[in-house]
C-alpha cells in the first residue's frame, strides 16, 4: 500500500475504539480512506528531491462529467526512488497507478469502483558502500544472486454501493479483490563492516529466496438505522462480512559460506 493514494487517516485512541466492536482493539483504531472521485475534484502535482538519490513525484487528477456531474473519475500516479546505505529498505523503486470511477445512480444511490496497481523493488537487508563510496545492493556469496531484494506486485479491485433506503435506513455493499505476488531475495549476515577504505570484515551469509502469491476476496454488507431520538448521530448497524483467500509459498536457501565481502565464492543452491 502506497500513502499517495490515502485520502484521510482517522485515529481513535484508547478504549473509545470499542464503539466499533471488539475487533477494533483496546489500544486504538486507525481507519484509512482511499482516494475516490468527487463532484468537485482538486488536481494536485507534487515533486520532492533530496540526498541519497531520493526523489518522489505524485499526480492526482480527476473530472466530473455530464450535465449533472453524475459520472466522475480520478487517476493517481506516483513514483519514488531512493538509496540509503546501511539501512533496511536502503534501495527503493516504487511506482503506483490507481484509477477510480464513480457514478451517482440517483440522488440517494452511488457506485464507486477503484483499482490499484503497486510495483515495488526494494532491498531487504542493509547494504554497504564499496571503496568508491557506491552503494552495494547485494552482499551475497553467489554471483548469480546479485539482484538481492524484494520484488512485490500488488493488484486491488474494489467496488462499493451505498444507498439511502429511507430517512432512517441506509445500506452499504462492499467487495474487494486483492492479488499479491512477491519474489524476495535477502541475506542473513554475521559480522561488522569495517570503516570505508579499511579491509572488509568476514561474514557468514545465508542467502534466501522466498516466492509467494496470495489471492483473497473480501465482502461485507452493512444495514444502518439512525435514531436521532436517542441522541444526535446515534445509529445501529447490522453487519455481515465474508473472506476467502489462497496462499502459496516456496522457499529456496543458499548454503552457508564464510567469505570476505570483496572476494565472494561459489555457493551451491539448496531447494
Amino acid at each position: 500500500m502506497v500513502a499517495d493514494n490515502f485520502d484521510e487517516i482517522e485515529v481513535i485512541k484508547g478504549p473509545s475504539a470499542l464503539m466499533y466492536g471488539r475487533a477494533a482493539g483496546y489500544g486504538g483504531y486507525i481507519n484509512v480512506t482511499m482516494k475516490t472521485p468527487s463532484r468537485n475534484p482538486v488536481d494536485t502535482v507534487l515533486f520532492g528531491a533530496g540526498t541519497a538519490d531520493y526523489w518522489h513525484g505524485m499526480t492526482d487528477y480527476g473530472q466530473a462529467l455530464g450535465a449533472n456531474k453524475d459520472f466522475q473519475y480520478r487517476v493517481v500516479l506516483s513514483y519514488e526512488n531512493s538509496n540509503y546505505p546501511s539501512r533496511n529498505y536502503d534501495y527503493n523503486k516504487v511506482y503506483m497507478v490507481a484509477p477510480s470511477i464513480a457514478y451517482d445512480i440517483s440522488a440517494k444511490t452511488r457506485l464507486v469502483v477503484r483499482f490499484e496497481y503497486i510495483h515495488s523493488n526494494q532491498s531487504w537487508t542493509p547494504s554497504q558502500l564499496d571503496q568508491n563510496g557506491k552503494l552495494i545492493r547485494a552482499f551475497s556469496s553467489n554471483e548469480a544472486e546479485s539482484d538481492m531484494g524484494n520484488l512485490d506486485i500488488d493488484r486491488i479491485t474494489q467496488a462499493t454501493l451505498t444507498t439511502q433506503l429511507s430517512e432512517n435506513w441506509s445500506l452499504r455493499l462492499n467487495s474487494l479483490l486483492q492479488q499479491m505476488g512477491n519474489n524476495w531475495k535477502y541475506t542473513y549476515g554475521m559480522g561488522d563492516v569495517a570503516p570505508l577504505g579499511q579491509p572488509k570484515q568476514f561474514y557468514t551469509l545465508l542467502p534466501n529466496q522466498r516466492v509467494y502469491t496470495q489471492k483473497s476476496w473480501y465482502g461485507d454488507a452493512t444495514l444502518d438505522w439512525k435514531e436521532d431520538d436517542l441522541g444526535h448521530g446515534i445509529s445501529n448497524d447490522i453487519f455481515f462480512n465474508a473472506n476467502v483467500g489462497n496462499f502459496d509459498e516456496s522457499i529456496k536457501v543458499l548454503a552457508n559460506s564464510f567469505l570476505g565481502s570483496t572476494t565472494p565464492g561459489p555457493n551451491p543452491l539448496i531447494d
